[in-house]
């Protein structure tokens, strides 16, 4: 006697309660593609659903509390929560079964994001000594070169700053506060993920250096790189956190130093 369940059998024989699903952050992909499967299911055994996923969200406060909000009324559904950690558990094993690479991977986790905040001293230091050698040549033209040594300031700092405040705003949760999710570099951070600060920072002093010296900046944009992938691998970010991160930072520091 066979158990295989068919739709005509799941969907019209009589049930206690609708079936239901509830997307985890990180797991909406695989929640979409299940949720496209049920509904074939169901049309192939004549009944019409559009979708069986609740609309949700996990807004967050300050604190790092957060509340969860379901858009719809399931009073009497059967609800099954979707979470997706695996791909990241499996790539977790894989590094597991290499030790020296994981210490390789933590350890650049933890020191290559220092090195564009400590290389951004040096790219003043270096334009300000361009700077006092214009100054006793061609004053109007130190002065012009005093303003992109300003802009060089500001415009990391003001990034910075509102990437800050972004984040803090959307407050998105961090892959490791879905159940089932073990990071490969432990943190106590809840929420503050997207955009990823990381990511950020470096790309706009990447961008930075590309204007003044493209090919230190062609560097940096390799570090900004790195740093995007180890945030990954470390667990502490989505993919959407450090790209989001990297774009935005790229793309205002190119603007701040090339169109202001």
């Amino acid at each position: 006697m066979s158990n295989e369940i068919n739709p005509m059998a799941f969907f019209q024989e009589p049930s206690v309660a609708d079936l239901r699903l509830l997307a985890c952050p990180g797991a909406e992909e695989l929640t979409k593609l299940i949720d496209q499967h049920l509904v074939e299911w169901a049309k192939s055994a004549g009944v019409e659903k559009d979708s069986f996923i609740i609309p949700c969200e996990c807004p967050r406060f300050q604190s790092g509390d957060a509340k969860g909000l379901v858009r719809e009324s399931v009073r009497g559904d059967d609800i099954f929560i979707v979470i997706d950690p695996e791909h990241y558990q499996a790539l977790l094993r894989w590094l597991e079964a290499r030790p020296a690479l994981k210490k390789l991977v933590i350890a650049l986790n933890r020191w290559l994001p220092a090195v564009p905040f400590a290389c951004y001293p040096l790219l003043l230091v270096l334009l300000n000594v361009r700077w006092f050698r214009l100054l006793s040549a061609n004053r109007a033209a130190a002065l012009d070169f005093m303003q992109l040594i300003a802009r060089a300031v500001f415009v990391p700092a003001f990034v910075f700053l509102g990437g800050t405040l972004l984040r803090a705003r959307l407050n998105f949760p961090r892959p490791y506060e879905q159940p089932g999710f073990t990071p490969l570099v432990p943190k106590e951070t809840h929420g503050k993920s997207f955009p990823s600060r990381h990511a950020l920072s470096a790309a706009v002093l990447a961008a930075v250096w590309c204007y003044f010296y493209p090919a230190a900046g062609a560097c940096m944009v390799v570090v900004a790189l790195l740093i995007c992938a180890l945030r990954v691998l470390a667990g502490a970010h989505y993919v959407r956190d450090v790209a989001a991160g990297a774009l935005l930072g790229f793309a205002l520091g190119a603007a701040g130093m090339y169109l202001l």
